[in-house]
């Protein structure tokens, strides 16, 4: 007689039930229904969450918070002590990696894709340097708006989802953008990498976020294998840019996006002190 134990049971089920989910979702992509479910989604975080966010918004009525579904398209989630402290404690650790490679003092850093401000209204208190300039940029023109009134410390900028940014060559020190690639055709990887490239400093830097090998789990065979041959795999049937058109990342198509233009550093979810899911790619600008 075969016996399992509780935790292959349990593994077990818990295997079949993400197989299941990534078939189900890819009917429902392809029947163009994930944006109207992903509000559906939204509704539900609203109604999970109304409580502690009745509770945070009392306890911190000096914290600007963003319309509610503006904040759950750029977080996942509509929690917002999670919002604001996670926030900071990104900004803490981008701050603290980049400062591996450059010295953050009376520099120019923009975050290209900023939503309403979860990472970037953090700054100006982390930074030290007197002349530090804060930029943020985002393709969605409501969101600018909100950041502009209640973020005013800080330059924010609208961009078009595809290239160029509105700033001269080699005007910028950092750049960084978590979860941007991520939502972007195979294309715009290409015309946004050489862009932001154009646009910084010789020695400057460039940090950003993918969906890597801790995601392959995700993915359809016919999607996995096309990942193992070195190849971005995107889930189109949705709205470029937003949470529902998904890229999943292979390090080699990275690798050969970049290309030559000195990559300092890949940090895989797997790898110790490696607090976020995606992988963290930073680049330096050489010979370009």
């Amino acid at each position: 007689m075969i016996r399992f134990g509780k935790n292959y049971l349990c593994k077990t089920y818990t295997r079949h039930k993400m197989s299941y989910k990534k078939y189900i979702s890819a009917i429902l992509r392809k029947s163009g229904l994930m944006e109207p479910l992903d509000f559906i989604r939204f509704l539900l975080s609203k109604l999970k969450y109304a409580g502690s966010n009745k509770i945070f918004k009392t306890a911190n009525p000096g914290v600007a918070l963003p319309p509610d579904f503006i904040l759950y398209e750029s977080f996942g989630k509509l929690n917002y002590q999670r919002y604001y402290e996670g926030g900071k404690e990104t900004a803490e650790w981008l701050l603290d990696l980049i400062g591996k490679y450059y010295q953050l003092e009376n520099i120019v850093i923009c975050e290209w894709g900023c939503g309403p401000g979860r990472i970037l209204r953090h700054l100006p208190g982390l930074l030290v340097g007197k002349n530090d300039e804060i930029i943020g940029t985002d393709y969605n023109r409501e969101t600018i708006e909100w950041d502009k009134k209640n973020l005013a410390w800080i330059n924010f900028i609208v961009n078009e989802l595809a290239p160029p940014l509105p700033f001269e060559a080699e005007s910028i020190d950092i750049i960084y953008c978590i979860s941007v690639f991520t939502h972007l055709s195979e294309q715009m990887h290409y015309a946004w990498f050489e862009e932001l490239i154009r646009v910084l400093k010789p020695d400057g830097i460039v940090l950003f976020t993918t969906h890597g090998n801790s995601f392959k789990d995700k993915l359809l065979d016919k999607e996995r294998e096309r990942y193992d041959q070195g190849k971005l795999v995107v889930r189109s049937h949705a709205t470029e840019g937003k949470r529902t058109f998904t890229a999943f990342h292979s390090p080699d198509f990275i690798k050969a996006m970049i290309g030559d233009s000195g990559l300092l550093a890949h940090l895989e979810d797997t790898e110790p002190g490696h607090k976020y899911s995606q992988d963290t790619w930073i680049v330096r600008k050489y010979g370009i």
